[in-house]
């Protein structure tokens, strides 16, 4: 139930309205692994994601290396270099946003 103040006046239960909530990530988490000489990025899942795309994020900007309607994806990497990853989502025609602190780095040892 929710409730709702006027004048400092909190309301009466019948005046209360039901919503309902749902809770879910509201873009990619990403995870980074290092495994025979691939990187493997994994994410769970979007609530209403369409699609990702995924991105290697070089000299401060991102650059768009594949896209796909999982939620991982497997990259080609050269061993004793650092790489630096963010995914995209798509929801309700739009994509979600990358702060820095989206962006995951894994070496390739």
């Amino acid at each position: 139930m929710v409730k709702y103040t006027i004048d400092d006046e909190l309301s009466k239960a019948t005046d209360s309205y039901k919503i309902t909530v749902t809770a879910g990530e509201s873009k990619p988490v990403v995870k980074a692994t290092y495994k025979n000489g691939y990187i493997i990025l994994t994410w769970k899942p979007v609530d209403g994601a369409d699609k990702y795309t995924v991105y290697r994020y070089e000299k401060g900007k991102l650059r768009k290396i594949k896209a796909t309607k999982k939620t991982s994806v497997r990259i080609k990497a050269t061993s004793g270099k650092e790489y630096k990853f963010a995914v995209k989502a798509y929801v309700n025609d739009k994509w979600t946003t990358v702060k820095k602190t989206d962006i995951v780095t894994v070496t390739a040892e």
